[in-house]
């Protein structure tokens, strides 16, 4: 269940000290930079597919490993699970790439997984633990 309270706008509250609220914003913005980046490059037509791949593995099922267990166990596992697949998921989008997928299959890709991050930010929100 992870540390949670309802939130006062309906979303869960992931109960979090101040010292780790930083981390898990931090890693989705890295993630959002990666996706921006794979976005910028399909825009501009720029299907370098060694750079747009390595933007992809920045954010691969690694990273995520990499979060502190005691901030892991505070997270519900509802949170955590869409979390580690998008990490997966970028790895395999990053596979496609290397591949040769065309920039809709990519951008198909890249929807599937901008749809789960905003599910999820509209179901919960980090708070300070008291």
């Amino acid at each position: 269940m992870g540390w949670t309270k309802p939130g006062s706008d309906g979303r869960t509250e992931i109960l979090l000290a101040p010292s780790e609220q930083d981390q898990i914003p931090a890693e989705m913005r890295f993630l959002l930079k990666s996706v921006d980046g794979l976005l910028r490059g399909l825009a501009e037509l720029e299907l370098d597919r060694p750079i747009l791949a390595s933007r992809a593995r920045e954010v691969d099922t690694k990273m995520a490993s990499d979060v502190d267990p005691a901030i892991m166990v505070k997270l519900p596992l509802p949170f955590k699970q869409p979390g580690m697949s998008i990490h997966k998921d970028m790895d395999a989008v990053a596979d496609i790439i290397a591949e040769g997928a065309t920039a809709p299959q990519i951008l198909q890709r890249l929807s599937d997984i901008t749809a789960r991050c905003k599910a999820c930010h509209e179901m919960y929100r980090l708070g300070e633990a008291r």
